[in-house]
């Protein structure tokens, strides 16, 4: 038995991770590469086996880095069965298309602007190449038990993190292997917290927030938003919220709303500029009993919003005098509407930008963040002159407390332990933590490329 790493390994995006055992081969994740350049060209690179080869793609959640290049996947000739929870392929659908549609409209700017090196610059993959990737898709229940063989069979089980999100334990010849996904928080405001498993031989664990704690609390969170909210309100501005369309959106929205009922912030409107983030909304509705919070309570939240489809709004409310306060796509700044934002505002300083969530190496989010002076937006270097800040207590990552709290419910510790989903830091610390923790424990960080014989 084997396991190849391909991905999501000493970085956060491209999850994949490919199990051999016998003549089967079985894909945990297929997510596509996002920030640096040296990962993003490994979206067009060859796939490193055969994807006609595969026999199973088994899905954590609908994150784009998760599922990201499923569509390319099956345009090279993978026709096996994609397995994944109800609510991940609803989704995923919508990830996907959007993924699909942004990448052919900036091929499109691209062209038509002159800014790419490529005298014919083409999308990755098609809104086309997205509709074949459906007919595969094979939908289970939680806690459903698959028999792909007589000798494999897998589970999935609630992660948090997003809706529909799931822990993998796959056993295969009487061995457990268990792959995390990407962990939810014990304390999220929407989803409850991830499901304990007790027994794994060897497991794949995310270390996104392996470093560290999310020490700032919901309390703190909204004295910050009301600080910035009163502030475009008296200075007739605008508050910008780079949002992820999947259960970050739907949290500050939920938050946001709160705090314009209870009257802590002026009424000041509240847009949603995400076409993806409102399909998501609608995926919520509908799956409201997979949250903790009333079905009615996410209502009134979505309700005070209003929700911007075509462009011509948004570009409306972009160029408005009126104060605003807009959660908008792209919440590492790599793509959607908020650059359009972004784009008109950066070098206004009283406009507002609020980052919300983990910024990737090579993201306009992480530019900010580590203190860059310029941005360049479609083509062009602008000046940062935008008030901005970054809130890190609303991530749908668990943190390092949260992943050792998970850890701990095992009836006995796993022989070996995967660490992947983080930045080499990240890995790093939560590394020297599991081995002082659990002594019998080895604790190994993969590289992409990298292949273990198992068992």
């Amino acid at each position: 038995m084997k396991i190849s790493f391909l991905g999501g390994t000493s970085t956060v995006t491209g999850s994949k991770h490919l199990l051999e055992v016998g003549n089967k081969k079985i894909l945990l994740d297929c997510g596509l590469f996002q920030g640096l350049k040296e990962l993003r060209l490994l979206n067009r690179a060859p796939f490193p086996v055969s994807p006609s080869s595969i026999d199973a793609v088994i899905i954590s959640h609908g994150h784009l880095d998760h599922v990201g290049y499923l569509p390319v996947l099956v345009k090279n000739g993978f026709r096996g069965y994609i397995f994944c929870t109800e609510a991940t392929a609803e989704i995923m659908k919508i990830i996907l298309q959007d993924s699909a549609r942004i990448q052919m409209e900036e091929a499109e700017r691209a062209r038509r602007e002159g800014y790419s090196r490529h005298s014919d610059p083409k999308p990755l993959y098609t809104t086309d190449d997205v509709e074949d990737v459906f007919p595969l898709v094979r939908v289970i229940a939680f806690n459903e038990t698959i028999e792909l063989t007589k000798s494999i069979s897998f589970r999935l089980t609630p992660a948090g993190h997003i809706l529909g999100a799931s822990v993998i334990t796959l056993e295969i010849e009487g061995k457990k292997i268990v792959f995390t996904g990407d962990l939810g928080k014990y304390n999220d405001l929407l989803l409850p917290p991830p499901e304990p498993v007790s027994e794994a031989d060897v497991l794949l664990c995310e270390s996104t927030y392996g470093h560290t704690l999310h020490l700032t609390q919901y309390e703190e969170i909204e004295k910050r938003l009301i600080k910035h909210i009163v502030y475009a309100w008296e200075n007739k501005s605008l508050q910008l919220i780079p949002g992820f369309a999947v259960e970050r959106a739907q949290v500050l929205m939920y938050l946001i709303s709160k705090l314009k009922h209870s009257g802590r912030i002026p009424p000041i409107a509240l847009y949603l500029d995400s076409p993806m983030a409102s399909a998501v909304s609608d995926v919520f509705g509908r799956f409201s009993e997979l949250l903790k919070i009333d079905g009615l309570e996410l209502y009134r939240a979505l309700d005070s919003y209003d929700f911007v489809e075509s462009l011509e709004e948004s570009n409306k409310i972009v160029h408005s005098s009126q104060p605003r306060v807009v959660i908008a796509g792209g919440g590492m700044l790599a793509g959607g509407r908020a650059l359009n934002y972004l784009f008109e505002h950066l070098e206004n300083p009283k406009s507002i930008l609020l980052l919300t969530g983990y910024q990737a190496e090579g993201t306009r989010g992480r530019a900010i963040l580590n203190g860059m002076d310029e941005l360049k937006i479609f083509g062009r270097y602008l000046k940062i002159r935008m008030r901005t800040d970054h809130i890190d207590g609303l991530s749908s990552h668990a943190d390092r407390g949260d992943i050792l709290r998970w850890i701990e419910h095992f009836r006995a510790y796993p022989k070996l332990i995967f660490l992947v989903h983080g930045e080499a830091h990240s890995a790093d610390s939560l590394r020297l933590k599991l081995k002082d923790t659990f002594r019998n424990t080895e604790v190994l960080i993969p590289k992409i490329g990298d292949s273990f014989e198992l068992f």
